[in-house]
C-alpha cells in the first residue's frame, strides 16, 4: 500500500482532498516496516452533548474525531511516501494505531475547546 512512486501533482492533489475535508489537524507518528515515522493527519470532529455530571455544574460536550486522511514525507529525500484516506492508512498501520490516533485527536479537540 506504500504509493511510492507519486508525482508530486498526484500527491500534492490527494493531500488537497483531504485537507478540504479537514476539522482537525495533528502530526501523529506509527511503525512502519519496523522504523517510526512521522504523518501529517487530517480528521472530522463531531461534538456530541451537552453532558453534566451532577445538577448545578456547568455543562460540556464530548469530541468524537474521526480521521479522513494522513500522508508522510520520507525525510531523507523529501518525496511524498505516503498519502491515503482513512481505509488505506488503515491497510498500511493498522486498525489500533488509527484509533490510537483518533483518540489522540478527540483529546487535543478538547483541549483546544477549553
Amino acid at each position: 500500500m506504500l504509493h511510492q512512486t507519486f508525482t508530486a501533482r498526484a500527491f500534492d492533489a490527494i493531500l488537497s482532498q483531504i485537507e478540504c475535508r479537514a476539522d482537525l489537524s495533528c502530526v501523529t507518528y506509527a511503525m512502519v516496516d519496523g522504523v517510526q515515522w512521522e504523518f501529517e493527519a487530517r480528521f472530522t470532529v463531531e461534538w456530541d452533548g451537552p453532558f453534566s455530571d451532577c445538577p448545578g455544574d456547568p455543562d460540556y460536550w464530548q469530541a468524537d474525531c474521526a480521521l479522513i486522511g494522513a500522508w508522510a514525507f520520507d525525510p531523507e529525500t523529501g518525496a511524498g511516501f505516503f498519502a491515503g484516506n482513512r481505509a488505506e492508512t488503515v491497510a498500511l498501520i493498522g486498525e489500533e494505531a488509527v484509533r490510537r490516533w483518533e483518540c489522540q485527536a478527540s483529546e487535543t479537540a478538547m483541549e483546544s475547546d477549553e
